[in-house]
């Protein structure tokens, strides 16, 4: 087992030749919003381009408040933590970065996390996401511990914990993954496209510009058409999906009337007004030119009732 310390020089480059903890998700088509896809992981680890970086407030806080959120679960819950490592998994390319480690009253993993109020409510429940927990499989993987906690400080004054055991067949499939990926690498079979932002700006990264004006002779290519079809069509349900929104809109306000809420079986309707904001004139040089103003509206919000 390899062990590295977190954020060195050594530790950015050991980073380019092994699928991380927080990185399993896209092997398995489950990762968050601001995670990699699989196609874009697949592009940062065989160096096509460099690795994005993960921008917001919400992770330059979680990682301002890591220590913090580990001194609380380790006071609340009575344990003796150490700083985390990183370690690589000695079956695998498979590494994890840990928050820290549990030596006392038993040795276990214990990951930490800032999460918003709402976030928490909507995508955790009784349990992690789904990326979260194979994160925190992966890292129980490479360290060989059988036990270990999430602990996440929701809304930024509540402490929520999570316990989790190993478990072997999540491990072994994740092993399995891991090696197919760099596999896939060594023979440069690069994963489908999908259409998360993720791939989307992957794909922006390799392609940045045209560089030849010259038509493509593509005559030949089978999926080309079907992807130029399916394009169309997506433009074509986008109109008729709008079209659909904006006469069920039309439809709720000629029910309201002039009332700004209502509510009904299942639902509660808001249509605020937003005032509308007069044109305004550039400058005396641009006497007659204008920036349109918008006009007043409506907002319509519906919330389905549970």
């Amino acid at each position: 087992m390899t062990i590295i310390v977190p954020y060195s020089a050594e530790w950015h480059l050991a980073r380019r030749s092994v699928i991380g903890a927080s990185e399993v998700a896209a092997l398995f088509g489950v990762q968050a919003d601001y995670q990699m896809s699989h196609y874009t992981l697949w592009q940062v680890k065989s160096g096509r381009i460099p690795e994005p970086g993960v921008d917001g407030e919400r992770p330059r806080w979680g990682k301002m408040l890591e220590d913090a959120i580990g001194a609380a679960a380790a006071e609340t819950y009575g344990w003796t933590i150490a700083p985390g490592r990183w370690l690589r998994d000695k079956h695998c390319a498979l590494a994890a970065t840990l928050d820290f480690e549990i030596v006392a009253p038993e040795p276990a993993v214990l990951e930490t996390k800032n999460v918003d109020w709402i976030v928490h409510r909507r995508q955790w429940g009784a349990e992690p996401p789904i990326h979260v927990q194979l994160q925190h499989q992966a890292q129980l993987a490479v360290t060989g511990l059988a036990n270990g906690y999430v602990c996440a400080l929701v809304g930024g004054n509540h402490l929520e914990r999570y316990e989790f055991a190993a478990r072997p067949k999540i491990i072994d499939e994740t092993r399995r993954r891991v090696d197919a990926f760099w596999k896939s690498v060594e023979e440069g079979r690069e994963p489908p496209i999908d259409g998360s932002d993720s791939t989307a700006a992957a794909v922006k990264a390799l392609f940045p510009e045209s560089t030849d004006d010259e038509p493509a002779d593509m005559t030949g290519d089978n999926a080309l058409p079907q992807l130029c079809a399916d394009m169309l069509n997506a433009a074509e349900s986008r109109k008729a999906a709008e079209k659909t929104e904006q006469a069920a809109k039309s439809g709720i306000l000629a029910k309201l009337g002039a009332h700004a809420k209502a509510k009904c079986e299942g639902f509660f309707i808001s249509a605020a007004d937003v005032k509308a904001t007069p044109d305004k004139i550039i400058t005396d040089e641009m006497v007659g030119q204008t920036i349109k103003g918008r006009a007043g509206y409506r907002r319509i919000s519906v919330k389905e009732l549970t």
